[in-house]
Formats: C-alpha cells, sequence, structure tokens
C-alpha cells in the first residue's frame, strides 16, 4: 500500500480513496501529501457528512461580509486556506447535490467564488476525496453526478481492511506512538515484543480507527518506555488456562450453575467473582448477626456502605432499605 500511496504521491490529478470505516483514508490522504512536493504546504481535512448542508459552501468556499445574517466578517473558506497543498474531502457521497456541481466547477476549472462574492479566485490545490460507500451505485440512484463521479475518479485507491494488510500493522502502531507521545510529552518509544506480536495477530475489527485509539490510551497511561501487551489489551480475554484443584473447588462453589452446564468449571471474570464473594459473605453477616447495625460492624463498613452494597448486589432481607432519595445514614 505504501509503494502505490508513493508512485500517486506527485501525479496532479484527483485521487479518489475508497474503503470501509476506520480503514485510515485519512492516515493515507496524509502519507500522500507527507511524501509529495506538497509537503510544505497545508493539508485541509474536511468530514463533508460533518457539515449541515446549509453551511457546506461557505465552509468550502468562504463568503463576504453580509452575505448573510451572521456574516460578520470576510471568511476564508476550506479552499482558499488549501492553497497550494491538499484539500482532503471525506465522505464526498454525502455532499448536497447542488454542492456537487459547485464542487465540479473547482476541479474542471480550479475557480470557485466566496458566498456573496462576485471575484473568482484561483487555487493550486489538489483535491483528494474519500468515501465509505458505492459511488456508482448512487450515481445511478440519482444521489450523486456522473459527470464529478468521473473527475474525482481520475486515479483510484482502494484501502483494504487492516486484518488483510498486516504488514502495515507495526509502521501505523510506531506513527501513532510517537505522535501521541509527543503531544502528550511521554517518553514512550517503542513496543515489547510481546506487544507487538498481540498487534500483529489482533483481528482488527474497527480498522486503523481502532489501532490509533489503542495506541492512544497506551500512550497516554504508560508508565514505561515500552508499551506493553496489558497497555495495549486491558479487557483482553486471557487463554484458557488449567485450574489447579483449589481454584476449581472456589471456582464450582462460586458458580455451581456453570459448572455443572459446561461439565467443567468455567472462567468468570474478577468482576464476577467479587461480586458473588461479597453477595455470599454479607449474607452471611446478616445472618449471623442481631440486625444491620451489628452486621455493618462485622463486615468493617459504614450502614450506609452496607446498604448500598445489598442494593447492587440484589441481597434480599426482610430488613426495609432506607430509599435512595433519603440522606445517607451513618
Amino acid at each position: 500500500m505504501e509503494l502505490l500511496l508513493r508512485r500517486v504521491a506527485d501525479i496532479d490529478g484527483s485521487l479518489l480513496i475508497t474503503g470501509e470505516s476506520g480503514v485510515g483514508k485519512e492516515v493515507a490522504a496524509r502519507f500522500v501529501h507527507r511524501v509529495s512536493t506538497r509537503a510544505g504546504e497545508p493539508f485541509i481535512a474536511v468530514n463533508c457528512a460533518a457539515i449541515p448542508h446549509e453551511l457546506v459552501e461557505s465552509q468550502l468556499f468562504g463568503h463576504e461580509r453580509g452575505s448573510f445574517t451572521s456574516a460578520q466578517a470576510r471568511h476564508r473558506g476550506h479552499v482558499e486556506r488549501a492553497g497550494n497543498g491538499i484539500l482532503f474531502l471525506d465522505e464526498v457521497g454525502e455532499l448536497p447535490m447542488p454542492m456537487q456541481a459547485k464542487l465540479l466547477r473547482l476541479i474542471e476549472e480550479r475557480a470557485f467564488t466566496r458566498v456573496g462574492g462576485e471575484a473568482t479566485i484561483k487555487t493550486g490545490a489538489r483535491i483528494i476525496c474519500a468515501t465509505n460507500t458505492n459511488l456508482e451505485a448512487a450515481v445511478g440512484e440519482r444521489r450523486f453526478r456522473e459527470d464529478l463521479y468521473f473527475r474525482i475518479n481520475v486515479i483510484r485507491v482502494a484501502i483494504p481492511r487492516l486484518r488483510e494488510r498486516s504488514e502495515d500493522i507495526l509502521p501505523l502502531a510506531q506513527l501513532f506512538m510517537r505522535e501521541f507521545s509527543g503531544s502528550f510529552e511521554r517518553d514512550v518509544h517503542g513496543f515489547t515484543p510481546e506487544a507487538e506480536q498481540a498487534l500483529l495477530d489482533h483481528p482488527w475489527p474497527g480498522n486503523v480507527r481502532e489501532l490509533r485509539n489503542r495506541v492512544e490510551q497506551a500512550v497516554a497511561l504508560s508508565l514505561a518506555p515500552r508499551i506493553t501487551v496489558e497497555a495495549l489489551f486491558p479487557a483482553a480475554v486471557e487463554p484458557a488456562v488449567a485450574l489447579s484443584p483449589a481454584q476449581r473447588i472456589a471456582v464450582e462453589a462460586l458458580f455451581p450453575a456453570a459448572a455443572a452446564a459446561s461439565g467443567a468449571a468455567s472462567f468468570p471474570t474478577l468482576a464476577e467473582v467479587r461480586d458473588q464473594a461479597e453477595r455470599q459473605h454479607i449474607r452471611a453477616a446478616l445472618a449471623a448477626a442481631d440486625g444491620i447495625e451489628e452486621a455493618a460492624r462485622r463486615l468493617g463498613v459504614g450502614r450506609s456502605t452496607l446498604f448500598e452494597k445489598m442494593r447492587k448486589l440484589d441481597i434480599r432481607t426482610s430488613i426495609r432499605l432506607p430509599a435512595l432519595s433519603r440522606e445517607p445514614l451513618g
């Protein structure tokens, strides 16, 4: 994928990047910008789906003062700010039909006019569009202009799902690590070998977006110079392990129904074990104590804490618990 993007980086034609949500279409566009001769010029990214339809033209092309009620001053739009760099239009298929005609003019004439203005402004920006929808089908359904489709589809790059291009996983992870270690001012400069293998083994259902989020979280919380498996996948389910006889007895005592259904002790989560153990311990204290005060004292907690635990764990008792709206008891 990197080689293909390098090949199209300096071809001065419209580029269409396709792929499902989260595969890294903007990451690819930024890579094209970084390795092209336009690297010193601006890169302006616009999510077309996130702009209200009535504001799209003003956001893209800018407006003159007084062109509409809230236009208190002249506004330079995204196209103008892109200069001779790259204008990246993500989710281009979401543009309303009137704006599609204006985008066609921008591509064909390399010119635009601000809302409320008369002067024609030239632009040297390269247009890169991206979509996760089927534009051919949208053309057939008359939701997308056919002439615009052909103009933005001069060069086309389809980005596969991340799990289908494993060679990109570690370079992308390193890229995100450097980005976030700088922005968070963390001394993080690598991954442990086990973390790298975990990155390669993960199926990445969320594609590049999931990878970016996991690395961001790991860098933000990391206390070590290298990111570990635990930092990347804190909630990962560990592979099944053989239980010792003592562990098996403890698990079966806490989860008899699960053990009976499966024929062997299932391995519960720590939260399940904790809740079930607390439930049994509180019930034992209530049975042995003479009233709620003594049970709370035996358990080493306040009366209000015990009430909240009983509500949370759904512990039934003949004692009427206070309403949640009442002031906490001592």
